[in-house]
């Protein structure tokens, strides 16, 4: 006869509250999805029109922002997550400084050294069929609207983004763990916001940065260093739709990634990867991986994030269709700066 365990009470709540961890977190994401697909015609809509570049930068922007920004505020509300927390004075403010510098220094190398690589590759794929929907509209010959794109685009983001995802999402589920709260909060920054044009940034910033909110408890330091990123893809963005740029990319990604090879061994000799210790009742890896694998709305944001990807920003169309209401992001040099 085959002996059966009795749980104990706090056996049974510690198992329902690892079962439960992550979660709402992941659920609270879903809505980012549905939020998007309510605007996401309105404003294709929109840059198709005559409308001014700054009116259509300024509306798809503020709709990805809100996108992203709602639901999280909603759920820090009902969490009872302050603002005031996220910016709370650290003790090694020296320490913090330097780690925050080389991580931002790190992220900006890389997005220099992988932009244009994978605009070249984008280019070739497009030679094949491929179109790429993006959000943002043509830049065309309109200097105030570049110049709007290139400081607005990753202002608004980094801001949204970093207090979405680092402030409210990582707030809410850091005291479980020190690495899988990092974790998650990077399958969000990844599964969130497919942007084909960044998606090396995409994967790589999301474990960067909630590492860094964890290890400084700074979002000032997350989002300059989110900032300084996105502020060199959209730099390379507006140069590109002025000047061809082939010319330097040998150059950029040989100088760029010498420099992100040199800040990351930085943070790893010198500042390490270490967390701290960990929190007071931390999961163990065991009960860590169950939290976040066996979760059922792990899965379903995947489907959905994999869904919006090829239903509404890539398609292979059949070689007689028109292809004028599509917007390649090789021939315009116009790359998305989702959220």
């Amino acid at each position: 006869m085959k002996n059966t365990k009795i749980m104990t009470f706090e056996e049974e709540k510690r198992r329902e509250t690892v079962k439960t961890a992550y979660s709402t977190v992941l659920i609270i994401s879903i809505f980012t999805f549905v939020i998007r697909l309510i605007y996401f015609y309105p404003v294709r809509a929109l840059n198709e029109s005559g409308a001014s570049d700054i009116l259509k930068i300024a509306i798809s922007l503020l709709c990805s922002a809100a996108a992203v920004f709602i639901p999280f505020a909603i759920y820090g509300k009902i969490r009872e997550i302050k603002f005031s927390s996220f910016f709370q004075k650290t003790p090694q403010k020296k320490k913090t400084a330097g780690i925050s510098f080389f991580s931002g220094l790190f992220l900006f190398s890389l997005s220099a050294a992988t932009r244009l690589p994978l605009n070249e590759f984008l280019q070739y794929l497009s030679e094949n069929g491929f179109v790429f929907h993006e959000t943002y509209p043509s830049l065309q010959n309109s200097v105030s609207g570049q110049l709007f794109y290139l400081f607005a685009v990753p202002l608004i983001t980094a801001a949204a983004v970093e207090i979405s995802l680092r402030g409210f999402a990582l707030g809410a589920i850091k005291n479980t763990s020190n690495w899988f709260p990092v974790l998650v909060t990077a399958f969000l920054n990844i599964f969130l916001f497919p942007s084909w044009s960044d998606l090396p940034m995409t994967i790589i910033s999301g474990f960067v940065l909630s590492w860094l909110y964890v290890k400084t408890k700074s979002l000032l330091s997350v989002f300059l260093c989110s900032f300084a990123y996105r502020f060199i893809g959209a730099l390379l963005t507006v140069l590109s739709f002025n000047m061809d740029l082939s010319g330097y990319i040998t150059a950029l990604g040989v100088v760029g990634g010498v420099v992100a090879l040199l800040s990351l061994a930085i943070i790893i000799l010198v500042y390490k990867l270490t967390l701290g210790k960990k929190p007071k009742d931390a999961f163990s890896k065991k009960e860590g991986i169950k939290a976040i694998f066996g979760s059922s709305v792990l899965y379903m944001l995947i489907f959905v994030s994999l869904v919006q990807t090829f239903c509404f920003y890539v398609n292979k169309p059949e070689e007689d269709e028109e292809q004028t209401t599509a917007v390649y992001i090789a021939e315009n040099n116009n790359k998305e700066a989702t959220l």
